[in-house]
């Protein structure tokens, strides 16, 4: 029974755990095209929905380092992604440019 009760108090990071593993992962299939974006954007959103409930409820809400880890792996695999995007523009302009 007290472990019942124990598990009940405990608060819930469920949303940061996702967050920071879908984050990771997006960084190690970096060069896996669509699958390193799915990955970052559902990094960043269960992140932001994490600390939106931390802020609302902090005392039944908790993993907060693991949501800001979600969100920034999330949001650096979105800046090479759209860096890469970029530089493929770019390469495509200039093999164009040069036929």
């Amino acid at each position: 029974m007290n472990e019942q009760t124990n598990q009940m108090n405990d608060p819930a990071k469920g949303m940061a755990v996702a967050s920071m593993v879908c984050g990771i992962c997006s960084l190690v299939f970096i060069f896996v095209p669509f699958l390193n974006l799915i990955l970052a954007i559902v990094a960043v959103a269960l992140g932001h929905v994490q600390m939106s409930n931390i802020k609302k409820l902090p005392e039944e809400f908790d993993g907060r380092g693991m949501a800001i880890a979600g969100l920034a792996t999330g949001y650096v695999t979105i800046g090479f992604a759209i860096l890469g995007l970029i530089m493929l523009m770019a390469g495509g302009a200039a093999f164009m440019s040069a036929l």
